[in-house]
């Protein structure tokens, strides 16, 4: 009777509390950080267990039990779709994780273009990504196949004849260890998830998450699962066993300076930065104690492949990449190139690259070696030099943490990106193999990022801002105060002063463009005509042209040689300018300005087709005031002279909207705009002086 008890109990607890099963399709033999089976534990791990375990415990209330399975029909979830992928019987969501699908072929090679690959032979790596999507984008090439076990056999396929070109995944290009490599093309995907269109909780669920996953986090989730991972594939192998037998610790050589920014920097006896941050989880994952020195190192951590004196190393793939920068003084011209340095005395760090590099491309110039990018600039805003060259990313952290804004700008790049790798000794073979397997997971543009390096330049350049602002900011803040407490006769008085304290803070952004006053004032025109004949509420068609000019807040963040580039904006310099959006709206948020403020700063980038940033919102999602800022900053910013072309009439602005509408814009936005495009053009001939937002400020002060 007991058993029959126990039996019936053990079958109506696992009929009560049994829990509904989530089926979620992977990729056969895709197996990486982003998410593998465990077999120790028997359970899928990784990234992508990680983040769909903390969706269904906070999103789902635990309500599922994760299935992962390689082949199943019709899944409710498939994770690791790309877009080449569609079936309508789901919806789709992108994630942060991006990659690359390069081809590859000798540099002496006559091959010049993807066509021209058409009857030959293309080698691929069986079970991983590249050969699907290079089909799918080019079905138009017709060739042979020719399957390699991995990305060595490949490249060997590739030099000995066995095969035209090679498809590879992230791919580095620029200094690669393969010297004798060319990439001819370079695809760039985004990975989805994918949910069964019946599955709208499950949806809901999964773009409330990723949507909302702010990218530290999603950081920290790579970090650790990057570390997990590699710790575990690492683990007990012979190259692992060889290194901690033989390093009691191992020594990091890192440049004599205090800091090279993003890479590193020194504050208060340690360091900070990428590449520390990156060397910690090396040490973790290896398992030996890393010990970063001035001198001699087993690691060479900041190295470049065509650099003399480097050929006693073995190259890891490199982790970090920049195009290569021109500083001159700040009432020198623009866009300098690298016919400019000819005849010049050009200043650049001594032992570096580009001591080497640029006497081959340049004619008769005189390099004058200096121990720092630090002293050079310096040395440069002195007059001891006609220009200085290094890395633009270093130069630019630099001019902003020394406070030479005024003095030295970056003027212009020479078309050729460098790339930096960490450099083992080539007697320590099995120390290179476990650094170069961890450093693929590195992936250039993706998931390397710079939070404290950043945070470092934002305090030096925001202190330096503000101290400009201080006073005026301060003494608006004493007399709003002493306004409010002295009579409730008084309010509009203080009303008036709280919007010169917005004032002050749109100067934050103005102080080296002086000239932008004029467009913050016409925003202001053509958002609250907008919001007028949306028939919105009066006080937010108010607060909607009080605060329009404070759209660009953030831009505090971005530094001026990228706001004022005439050229076509880098990948990594537009996502700099990206995080505008996410910045300007906190400081609004800190400010207690509203949450009118606070949508227009943040969404004035969205897309009515989803693809804008910084959410990826889409039609009715995004708040009406961003939707309104992101067309009248559009035809603003269409009218105006830009350093890379002349405005455009107020008719060809017009056809451009019209041809957004549904696409960038809200469709009935657009329609208000063309019933009153007469009034925008009005507002935009009537309104071409500049303002100087500080003399407005002082003034108010004056007349108070």
């Amino acid at each position: 009777m007991k058993k029959l008890i126990t039996i019936f109990f053990i079958l109506f607890s696992s009929f009560v509390f049994a829990k509904d099963s989530l089926t979620i399709k992977i990729p056969l033999n895709l197996t990486d950080m982003y998410l593998y089976k465990n077999l120790e534990t028997g359970k899928y791990e990784g990234v992508y267990a990680e983040v769909f375990e903390k969706i269904n415990t906070e999103k789902l209330n635990s309500k599922y039990d994760l299935d992962y399975k390689l082949e199943n029909e019709n899944p409710e979830v498939m994770i690791r779709v790309v877009d080449s992928y569609q079936d309508e019987n789901y919806n789709y969501i992108p994630t942060p994780i991006t990659y690359r699908v390069a081809v590859l072929v000798k540099n002496n090679s006559n091959i010049r273009k993807v066509s021209d690959l058409n009857g030959l032979k293309i080698a691929y790596i069986p079970n991983s990504r590249g050969l699907a999507e290079f089909e799918e984008r080019f079905s138009n090439v017709v060739f042979e196949k020719v399957s390699a076990p991995n990305e060595d056999k490949g490249l060997e396929y590739l030099e000995n004849g066995e095969a035209d070109a090679f498809i590879a995944v992230d791919w580095a290009e620029s200094n690669s260890v393969e010297s004798h490599i060319r990439m001819i093309e370079s695809l760039q995907y985004r990975e989805q998830i994918a949910v069964r269109e019946d599955k709208t909780e499950i949806y809901n669920a999964v773009k409330t998450y990723i949507t909302s996953l702010p990218p530290s986090n999603f950081t920290d989730i790579i970090k650790t699962n990057r570390i997990n991972y590699y710790t575990y594939l690492l683990k007990d192998t012979p190259n692992q066993y060889i290194i901690k037998n033989k390093f009691k610790e191992i020594k990091v050589q890192l440049p004599n300076s205090k800091y090279i920014l993003p890479l590193f920097y020194e504050k208060d006896g340690r360091y900070k930065g990428l590449l520390p941050e990156m060397l910690k989880d090396l040490e973790t994952i290896i398992g030996v104690p890393f010990k970063i020195t001035k001198d001699n190192g087993d690691i060479n951590a900041y190295i470049i492949k065509n650099q003399k004196k480097m050929d006693k190393y073995i190259f890891s793939t490199p982790y970090y990449s920049s195009d290569i920068g021109i500083a001159n003084k700040k009432l020198d011209s623009y866009r300098a190139s690298i016919s400019d340095l000819d005849n010049k005395k050009v200043l650049v760090v001594e032992n570096s690259y580009f001591s080497e590099y640029l006497p081959q491309v340049t004619k008769d110039i005189t390099i004058v070696p200096v121990k720092s990018v630090q002293e050079g600039l310096k040395k440069l805003a002195a007059g001891n030099g006609d220009y200085f060259v290094g890395f633009s990313s270093v130069i630019r952290g630099a001019i902003t943490n020394e406070f030479l804004d005024d003095e030295v700008k970056i003027a212009g790049t020479i078309n050729e990106d460098m790339s930096i790798s960490l450099g083992v000794k080539k007697n320590e073979e099995e120390l290179s193999q476990l650094i170069n397997t961890v450093m693929k997971s590195f992936a250039l543009d993706k998931t390397l990022t710079d939070p404290e390096a950043n945070k470092n330049i934002l305090v030096e350049k925001n202190y330096k801002l503000m101290m400009k602002v201080a006073v005026p900011t301060v003494m608006f803040i004493i007399i709003l105060i002493v306004v409010l407490i002295k009579s409730e006769k008084n309010r509009k008085r203080a009303e008036v002063l709280s919007n010169v304290l917005v004032e002050t803070l749109e100067m934050i952004n103005q102080l080296d463009q002086e000239e932008a006053g004029d467009h913050a004032k016409r925003l202001s025109l053509y958002s609250e005509l907008l919001a007028e004949k949306s028939n919105l509420d009066k006080k937010l068609v108010s607060e909607i042209k009080k605060f329009a000019i404070l759209h660009d807040l953030g831009k505090v963040i971005v530094p001026n040689e990228i706001l004022n580039k005439p050229g076509k904006l880098t990948t990594e310099e537009f996502d700099k300018v990206k995080e505008h959006a996410i910045v300007g709206h906190k400081l609004a948020e800190k400010l207690g300005l509203g949450k009118a403020a606070e949508n227009l700063v943040k969404f004035h980038h969205e897309k009515w087709n989803g693809l804008g940033y910084p959410m990826g919102l889409k039609e009715k999602e995004i708040p009406v005031e961003g939707r309104i800022v992101a067309l009248a900053d559009t035809y603003d910013t269409l009218r105006q002279d830009k350093a890379y072309r002349p405005g455009f009439s107020h008719e060809k602005a017009i056809k451009i909207i019209i041809a957004e509408s549904g696409v960038s814009f809200d469709p009935e936005l657009v329609s208000i705009f063309l019933a009153n495009s007469d009034l925008f053009k009005k507002i935009y001939e009537e309104n071409t002086k500049s303002i100087y937002l500080a003399d407005e400020i002082y003034s108010a002060i004056k007349n108070k």
